[in-house]
């Protein structure tokens, strides 16, 4: 995959490998199962804004590993420990984890997590 800016999605997902877009299309399910969750592309990145402001990016960037941020993520650890565990990297405001395959979906629990997501509620700030 090349860096450059996609104009729309199918772009984007054509120029995965093979194990990417497993990946991307695994995620795409899980995230547009929720209602009024939109998914856009942001330059390289798969995007998928919820209803209550928070959003989920997952770069496409990285040849050997897709990675997924949370935005609000450090709030999510700060609040709730028992996410720490999921997380690979927590930044300052942005929670980051590395999907290795796609057993990493079912291993970091992503269908709840974004169910968590979904239902957090929208005053939710960077701290």
């Amino acid at each position: 995959m090349s860096k450059r800016r996609y104009a729309n999605l199918q772009e984007l997902l054509d120029d995965c490998s093979p194990e990417h877009r497993e990946i991307a299309d695994k995620l795409r399910e899980i995230f547009l199962s929720l209602e009024w969750v939109r998914e856009s592309v942001k330059w390289d990145c798969l995007h998928f804004n919820y209803p209550n402001g928070m959003w989920i990016y997952v770069n496409m960037r990285n040849k050997k590993h897709p990675i997924i941020g949370f935005s609000r993520g450090a709030w999510m650890v700060k609040h709730n420990h028992l996410l720490t565990w999921l997380f690979d990297e927590v930044k300052t405001v942005v929670g980051k984890i590395t999907l290795y395959s796609i057993d990493t979906i079912g291993q970091k629990w992503l269908r709840s997590l974004a169910k968590y997501i979904y239902q957090l509620p929208s005053w939710i700030w960077v701290l």
